[in-house]
């Protein structure tokens, strides 16, 4: 039999550690959470937080950074390794999947990570910047892809900021919305299950409703008040 090795070990602890962390952070958020609780939940010695982690504000950055920095990895994986003439549909599909498969696995980051961009990233802060970067790479060889289509005439040309909103907006509300929605589809005797299934038919609806607004042609405004 292999004994694990200490580098093993060390991963295994970190790893349970930041899994605590994540939920004692979304129970309670920073200020009401404690290394004690997390230490218990971890079933490890709180000297090891302290070890790993430092300050209980420098484990609150790791436990979203690990997560954004996975989501940012498998983007890299399976969006920038296509080819710059992959078709545009393609390259959405990979993108959206990525998010919503990254995302469903971590529902614990999710809601973690909502909390701290709806106030601006108040603890990330510094790390935010050197992280969110890595994003920006994957949805620049996007906004190429969509800006290459509009010069062929095949799509209109978009506002990128309006690209990268649509993308990640459907994509996030997709966890955003699946609570209240599914209360409100039981109430009228409909039920939804948000499994593999459903996500892939979620990410199939966004891609084409992003394709879709790219090639919405929208009439010409006529002067005057409309009768």
């Amino acid at each position: 039999m292999v004994k694990p090795t200490v580098q093993t070990l060390n991963a295994d602890t970190r790893r349970k550690i930041l899994s605590a962390a994540r939920s004692e952070f979304v129970a309670k958020g920073l200020a009401g959470s404690r290394t004690a609780a997390i230490s218990e939940l971890a079933s490890v010695n709180k000297a090891l937080i302290n070890y790993y982690f430092g300050t209980k504000e420098q484990l609150y950055i790791a436990a979203l950074s690990e997560v954004i920095n996975e989501l940012i990895a498998a983007l890299h994986s399976e969006v920038l390794s296509l080819p710059d003439d992959a078709p545009l549909d393609e390259m959405l599909s990979h993108f959206v999947g990525v998010y919503l498969r990254v995302i469903d696995e971590r529902q614990d980051f999710f809601r973690l990570f909502v909390r701290e961009v709806a106030d601006g990233f108040p603890v990330l802060g510094n790390e935010a910047e050197k992280i969110i970067p890595g994003m920006g790479v994957v949805f620049g060889k996007l906004i190429a892809k969509v800006n290459d289509e509009a010069r062929a005439g095949n799509i209109r040309s978009v506002d990128p900021v309006h690209l990268c909103m649509n993308v990640m907006g459907m994509s996030f509300a997709t966890f955003l919305g699946r609570a209240p929605i599914g209360i409100m589809m039981n109430s009228i005797g409909l039920t939804e299950l948000f499994d593999k299934e459903f996500m892939d038919r979620r990410r199939d609806v966004i891609v084409e409703t992003v394709l879709a607004w790219l090639s919405y042609k929208a009439p010409a405004k006529t002067k005057g008040r409309r009768k």
